[in-house]
């Protein structure tokens, strides 16, 4: 991208969100969208946005705070989720390569037909990965892999990502449902992948316990409040038998890898920098029951519970 595309994206996102921050459809998020307007002013040049690490980032409300694609701006959407997936395919950097590797390995064990659900599953690029690397296996039993998104915009771009994979067949449903899911499991062969916007709040009333193998989530959980966490925490498990947690956690060092990749990209760089923000810190992580692992080359971890 070159700079003068970079700096037309910056003025036109505040200028987006100086629209947000008067109107009172968006009241409730005025302190995040004027701190988004005061980062994105800073991004404008190097030495400014250093500045803004420096001495504006730590005052930042964790709870109060929201990204860009948390508002309704189809563009920001498609943007970040398309620039994420690029470094999500970059093997030096390894971006989700935890997960995918867990996830094969659960898969691996059993013996039958495998029910997983991605929640937050955006352009499901992680998910290609798993699928490619099942096929490249020859794995021999079913698999049906459910991407679940309340966002329709990356809705369409996970569908394009996962019509360029041969020998997967892709479903999508504005509402999947058990008796959908058993229609595909009656005569399943290979992998088949659904695409759909489910209300993840109400999965135990359409997949009641035993239906679904795993539960995985990739930088979803800092989206939602932590009052809403456990109660997330509690629904996953009583729909799966294993739940997979996959997002970052407030390791300082991980901002300079994240500003570097992100500084041609305005969007990914404004979302990177609030994820941030929003993450949890590793002692808390900690204390979380399951298993985590922390990986500080990129400042996430995988937690299994």
């Amino acid at each position: 991208m070159s700079a003068a595309n970079r700096r037309q994206i910056i003025d036109e996102s505040i200028t987006q969100l100086k629209e947000f921050a008067h109107d009172d459809a968006y009241k409730q998020y005025r302190y995040a969208i004027v701190e988004n307007i005061l980062f994105l002013e800073a991004a404008k040049h190097i030495g400014t946005y250093i500045r803004w690490l420096l001495t504006r980032l730590k005052h930042i409300q964790r709870d109060d705070i929201i990204e860009l694609t948390d508002l309704p701006v189809p563009l920001w959407d498609k943007e970040m989720h398309t620039y994420l997936m690029a470094l999500q395919r970059n093997t030096h950097i390894g971006l989700g390569l935890p997960l995918v590797e867990r996830v094969i390995s659960l898969i691996e064990k059993k013996q039958g037909t495998s029910v997983i659900l991605d929640i937050g599953a955006g352009g499901m690029e992680l998910d290609k990965q798993i699928c490619t690397k099942l096929l490249g296996k020859k794995h021999l039993y079913p698999v049906i892999l459910v991407g679940i998104d309340a966002s329709e915009t990356v809705r369409k771009l996970a569908n394009t990502t996962m019509q360029s994979v041969q020998d997967v067949t892709v479903h999508s449903f504005e509402r999947f449902t058990k008796y959908d899911l058993d229609t595909i499991k009656k005569d399943a062969q290979g992998i088949h992948v659904v695409i759909c916007g489910n209300n993840i709040f109400r999965l135990a009333e359409e997949f009641p316990k035993g239906e679904i193998d795993i539960i995985y989530h990739s930088l979803f959980k800092h989206h939602i409040s932590d009052q809403k966490h456990s109660q997330l925490d509690t629904l996953f498990r009583e729909c799966a038998n294993t739940v997979l947690e996959y997002d970052g956690y407030r390791f300082v060092p991980s901002l300079i890898p994240q500003s570097v990749t992100g500084w041609k990209y305005p969007i990914l760089l404004s979302d990177a920098v609030f994820s941030w923000v929003r993450y949890k810190d590793k002692r808390t992580l900690e204390s979380a029951p399951g298993l985590t692992k922390f990986y500080k080359s990129t400042g996430h971890y995988l937690r299994e519970f």
